[in-house]
């Protein structure tokens, strides 16, 4: 943890001199907001509906790559598919949080015993900035290096259907208040569905949307995966910070599993439309 001592000390002192803001459902741990959508790339599963879910997640494989956020994610995951789906320990094991995007060799490891039937979700991130994993270039340099490794390479036997790029999420640093490894303000006591990109990213408001703009751009143009764009839904949501980069659990976190849960039904029901036909 040495490496990360000089983000951590900010974050906690943050926390404890109130500088970070929170809805009082997330500081309760019984958060009431829920997330709705009438466009289907954005609909959700919602957890309670458990034998839909169990049905669609039996016998895959889930692979999550990249950074802490999906670490949440997955924990997240497990957590439902233990105590709400109440799957098999078995199939919980089926949860892969692979790390880092920036190891091609790594992530062809894990997918050795992968099937047809998996799932990869992917994301760049935050992690694109002059000096991080041995880069020197521009964040924008960095990152268009970065998602070039993911559409150049092959993810087989997984169809490029079942891979997903998800979206960057906003960090919730109040604009030009310091940043992760400096003193800063975070957060909101409400959601706020008005919210933009501009007030958030700390120092670097800016970043983040255009990442997520180049990132959808370039697999739209150049690959035929799935995008997870969870960003409109999380930059509403200040109010579920942890610390200024991460979300607290239980929280809106849960939703970008549900939202792939609908995906994959999606793809189902257009499968079974083409066999009809």
């Amino acid at each position: 943890r040495k490496k990360n001592q000089k983000g951590n000390r900010p974050r906690y002192d943050a926390l404890q001199k109130g500088y970070i803001a929170n809805s009082p459902g997330i500081l309760n741990a019984s958060d009431p907001y829920v997330w709705v959508s009438e466009d289907p790339a954005y609909r959700v599963i919602n957890v309670a509906e458990k034998a839909l879910i169990r049905r669609l997640v039996k016998g895959r494989r889930f692979f999550l790559i990249a950074d802490s956020l999906t670490r949440e994610w997955f924990h997240t995951l497990r957590c439902e598919f233990e105590h709400v789906l109440e799957l098999e320990k078995d199939h919980i094991k089926t949860l892969w949080y692979v790390g880092g995007p920036f190891d091609q060799k790594k992530i062809s490891e894990y997918l050795a015993k992968a099937t047809d039937r998996d799932y990869l979700i992917f994301v760049v991130g935050h992690h694109t900035a002059p000096g991080n994993h041995g880069m020197e270039k521009t964040w924008r340099q960095n990152y268009t290096y970065a998602m070039n490794q993911f559409l150049s390479s092959a993810y087989a036997p997984i169809p490029d259907k079942h891979v997903f790029f998800r979206t960057t999420a906003v960090r919730h640093i109040h604009a030009k208040s310091g940043d992760w490894n400096t003193k800063f303000n975070a957060g909101a006591t409400q959601p706020d569905m008005k919210a933009r990109w501009r007030d958030y990213g700390g120092d670097h408001p800016i970043q983040h949307p255009e990442q997520n703009l180049m990132g959808i751009d370039m697999v739209s143009k150049h690959s035929n995966y799935q995008i997870l764009d969870i960003s409109p839904l999380m930059l509403s949501r200040a109010d579920a910070t942890a610390d200024g980069s991460h979300f607290c659990i239980p929280g809106p976190i849960e939703f970008w599993g549900q939202m792939l849960f609908s995906r994959i039904l999606q793809e189902e029901e257009d499968e079974s439309s083409v066999v009809r036909v």
